[in-house]
């Protein structure tokens, strides 16, 4: 998988073996995003829910350099992690997008839509018809970028969420 012939980047599934580097780059987002500190996910979480018996997510990895990351010359600079869903309305799988990552030498390349259409087509792999994903409103540039790729609001939905599901 590619973004494209005249790409200066490679975009590839990562594997087991890649695992501490996808929580690296996830890291390096969750600095960027100024939440250092504030993330209880380890590095044998992204092994064991990426890549164990039944994975929760995939994640993608964007390679700059010479064989995609099959080199000590190449790079990761970016990242997508997206996963399954359905959606009981539509009647139709779709793909959701939990983290997009570009590496600020990168930034600006295109490579965040490569990524992007990067998840579009694993989710068409699973006959995915639609994208989800949440951006936080306090950061416009995201915000911007999304639409720019054809995302809107999504109505009056609110994402809610629960901590532990005993009881």
């Amino acid at each position: 998988m590619t973004s494209n012939d005249h790409s200066p980047y490679r975009i590839q599934p990562a594997t087991v073996q890649q695992a501490p580097l996808v929580h690296a780059l996830l890291q390096q987002l969750e600095n960027s995003l100024g939440k250092t500190g504030q993330i209880s996910r380890r590095e044998s979480d992204v092994v064991t829910f990426g890549f164990g018996t039944d994975p929760c997510f995939e994640a993608l990895l964007a390679w700059q350099g010479v064989d995609g990351g099959e080199s000590a010359a190449a790079e990761a600079v970016g990242l997508v992690v997206l996963f399954r869903e359905f959606s009981t309305w539509r009647g139709r799988p779709g793909v959701y997008v939990q983290d997009l990552f570009v590496a600020r030498p990168a930034r600006g390349t295109g490579l965040g839509k490569a990524l992007m259409r990067a998840a579009f087509a694993r989710g068409r792999d699973w006959g995915a018809t639609y994208c989800r994903l949440a951006v936080s409103r306090d950061n416009p540039a995201a915000v911007a970028f999304y639409q720019s790729m054809g995302f809107a609001v999504a109505g009056d939905d609110h994402i809610m969420m629960r901590d532990g599901l005993a009881g």
